[in-house]
């Protein structure tokens, strides 16, 4: 290859990596308190990103061809199918509300290719990996921020926070996006190489990220995050990288001190669970029953299992909680739990193979930990920690129903198998020399 060929090669790279920064940037500061609305937003960037990146790559003789196991692929077509021949009947039938239906699957096609094509992009850019975990980190960064501005500067109501979300489709929906920012600065601040600047920029970003966590009063994000945290100081105390269990601890305490000062309405953080803690004592003393801490979830799961057992074995189709209860809109959108909402919409069928390609990316998850070293190791825990925070907090706030999420589930998946690609042709190139 000659020098103008690596030049070429060197401004693709960059310009592609500076499509992937913009869409994601995109992804993140998009969103509307309609769901259906949020979710043509980001397929519409996830797809500016699909056309730029197969035109360049096409362009530049890039092989598109990916190193995708038989049984990964037989295992998503039949996932695939089941919602796509539901939402198909659902269409000729003239069902009601079968339009959300049919555009909830297309998504769910648009997520897949963005996610394949990311995978072929980040196999050969020196520079994708790094730029998206950083807009990650600054889009997050911004939109916390911003978030502070309106509370403490503007001392909007507490009702305008709510129904006027600046971002995603619910303000707590920006949490699953700042658990993920929390965990990736903490996970760069291992970086060998960072400069003192940088470093001093990643804690300051550790620590307005985990205060806004704990400010907007998740209590599943809370856990979530710190436990990915623990799981990060134990994998770098196992693996020769900086220790910086120390560091978090005194972040975390000024993070917590922040979203203290900083809550003013009664749905923050620590102003949450005082008046969870002061509600349950009043009903006691009353000896009225204790009020449902859950929210609603347990009585919204049983239900949407007794609606998903009318169609045991492949669901109703893509948005079949919605479509159950009418598209009414005081009703949940969703079960808030992704087990059920895969139950319901594909059935017993859908959930074991769902299951089965989640055990295949734990194993990859795996592989990728134990065998990358240096910053591909770091890339790596990033992107498993994005996943396992994302999953767990589907399990409570069906965190996966909405775009932002899945957009950067698919994301982390991309960055996962591209790294371990990637570090199979450099052990095979190792073993042949």
């Amino acid at each position: 290859m000659t020098s103008t060929q690596q030049l070429t090669d060197k401004q693709c790279d960059r310009f592609l990596t500076a499509v992937l920064s913009v869409t994601t940037a995109a992804v993140f500061f998009s969103g509307s308190a309609k769901v259906f609305i949020s979710l043509l937003q980001v397929s519409t960037f996830e797809i500016i990103f699909i056309t730029c990146a197969l035109f360049f790559l096409l362009r530049q003789g890039c092989r598109l061809r990916l190193q995708i196991p038989s049984y990964i692929l037989i295992l998503t077509l039949l996932f695939l199918s089941i919602p796509t021949l539901a939402a198909l009947d659902s269409w000729y039938s003239e069902h009601p509300l079968a339009d959300f239906s049919v555009i909830k699957t297309a998504s769910l096609y648009i997520h897949i290719l963005y996610l394949l094509v990311l995978l072929t992009f980040l196999r050969v850019s020196a520079y994708g990996v790094v730029f998206f975990c950083y807009t990650l980190l600054i889009s997050s960064s911004v939109i916390a921020l911003l978030y502070y501005f309106y509370a403490l500067i503007l001392e909007v109501g507490p009702d305008y926070m709510i129904k006027n979300a600046l971002f995603a489709a619910n303000i707590r929906h920006t949490g699953f996006t700042v658990s993920a920012a929390t965990l990736t600065s903490a996970t760069l601040l291992l970086m060998h190489d960072s400069s003192r600047v940088k470093k001093i920029a990643l804690n300051f970003a550790f620590i307005l990220n985990f205060s806004f966590l704990i400010w907007l009063g998740s209590r599943t994000g809370f856990v979530v995050t710190v436990t990915g945290l623990v799981i990060l100081v134990i994998v770098a105390s196992r693996k020769d990288l900086p220790h910086i269990g120390k560091r978090l601890l005194f972040s975390a305490c000024l993070s917590t001190l922040l979203a203290t000062i900083s809550s003013v309405y009664d749905w923050n953080g620590p102003n949450r669970i005082q008046h969870q803690f002061q509600t349950v004592e009043a009903a006691q003393l009353s000896q009225d029953s204790v009020p449902d801490l859950s929210n609603g979830r347990v009585t919204l799961w049983q239900n949407a299992l007794n609606a998903g057992k009318e169609s045991v074995w492949f669901g109703k189709g893509m948005e079949a909680w919605f479509i159950h209860t009418g598209g009414d809109s005081k009703q949940f959108l969703h079960p808030h739990n992704s087990l059920i909402q895969l139950f319901m919409e594909t059935g017993l069928v859908g959930l074991v193979i769902a299951l089965l390609l989640f055990a295949a990316l734990c194993r990859q998850i795996f592989y990728s930990v134990r065998l990358c070293q240096d910053d591909a190791l770091l890339h790596a825990l990033t992107a498993a920690l994005i996943i396992f925070s994302l999953v767990l907090l589907s399990l409570t706030s069906g965190a996966l129903y909405f775009a932002q999420p899945l957009f950067l589930l698919s994301a982390a998946i991309a960055i996962l198998l591209s790294l371990q690609e990637s570090n199979s042709l450099h052990n095979a190139g190792n073993t042949h020399t």
